[in-house]
Parts: structure tokens; sequence; C-alpha cells
């Protein structure tokens, strides 16, 4: 099981260096010239195997059942996403200089203090690493590997029970339907 997981993480780290060099110096021409519309879907793939594999590690080595892995995958997610918005500037809809769309729309006035370092690249990627590992301390571990996901799927099962049944359509008549009866 270790050496496929290695073979695993090679070929991903391959594919991740791969894919840029073959975008940008590969002429179009060539059969090995990928476009630029598969480099954003492949670097979405390369996400969703990176988590696997950190699922992989945790389930399989460390005996773990991360019930709630999504949610530190999310929040690394989010913290990218703020760098993203910071990195709009005056681009964006409103073409305010500090503040992203959303919240000038929202009227806000000022940026919260938890968004300044995210106009910087480095500053993004340490967050990216550090915020969902402060959640790793302790028992808030267990609380969002194990309960929050049970929480979650109870809501749900709730809001499900409390819809109101959906109306069923009324049945088709087809011309043979009338020509029988």
């Amino acid at each position: 099981m270790r050496r496929l997981t290695y073979i695993a993480a090679a070929i991903i780290a391959g594919l991740a260096l791969l894919v840029p060099v073959l975008n940008l110096w590969v002429p179009p021409e060539s059969p090995f010239h990928i476009p630029d519309y598969l480099v954003p879907l492949l670097g979405r793939y390369l996400c969703f195997a990176i988590l696997a594999l950190a699922l992989d590690l945790a389930w399989g080595y460390c005996g773990i059942l991360p019930l709630g892995h999504g949610a530190f995958f999310a929040l690394g997610g989010y913290a990218m996403g703020m760098y993203l918005m910071r990195q709009i500037g005056t681009r964006g809809v409103y073409a305010h200089p500090e503040l992203p769309d959303f919240m000038v729309f929202l009227n806000w006035k000022e940026l919260p203090w938890y968004w300044y370092g995210f106009d910087m690249f480095w500053f993004a990627c340490v967050m990216v690493m550090v915020v969902p590992g402060l959640l790793v301390l302790g028992a808030l571990f267990v609380c969002v590997t194990l309960f929050l996901p049970k929480s979650i799927v109870g809501t749900l099962a709730v809001w499900a029970a409390k819809r109101p049944a959906r109306k069923k359509a009324p049945p088709v008549v087809t011309p043979a339907a009338e020509a029988a009866e």
C-alpha cells in the first residue's frame, strides 16, 4: 500500500509540473500542447487528487476516519479565495481599489482586520496551511471530524422531513390513450 501511495504522489507531482510546461512552451500545432481551457480543469482534478491522497494518509496510516476532512479542504480553499478576491482590485464591477466586490455590494466601509494580509500570495499560502492546522489541535479536531458531519446530516434530515410534499403531475394523456377510451 505504501508503494502505491508513493507512485500516485509521484504521478500527481509530475503532472503538476508537466501541464504548465505543455501549455506554455509547446507550440499549439503540436499534439502534446494542452489548450488553455484544459489547464483549470486539470487543476481542479489535481486538487481532488490531493484531497484523496490526504484522506488515504489519514485513514490508511493513522487509522482515523476523518468524516470532516472536507472542512479542512474548504478552509484552505477559502483562504486562497480571499487572496483571489483581493487581486481583482479595480478590475471588479465596482472598481474599488481595496474592497472586494461583495463587500462593496454589502455596503461595507472598510476591510476587516483578518483580510489585510491576503493581498500577498505568500501570506495566503501560509494561511492555507496554518488555519486548518490550528483546528487540528486538541478536542476541536474530534468535534470537527466526528460531530460536525453528523449534525449537518441530522439538520438536513429534519429539513427534508418538514418540506411539504410535492404535488403529483397530472397523467399525460396521449392520442392513443384517448382512442382506447
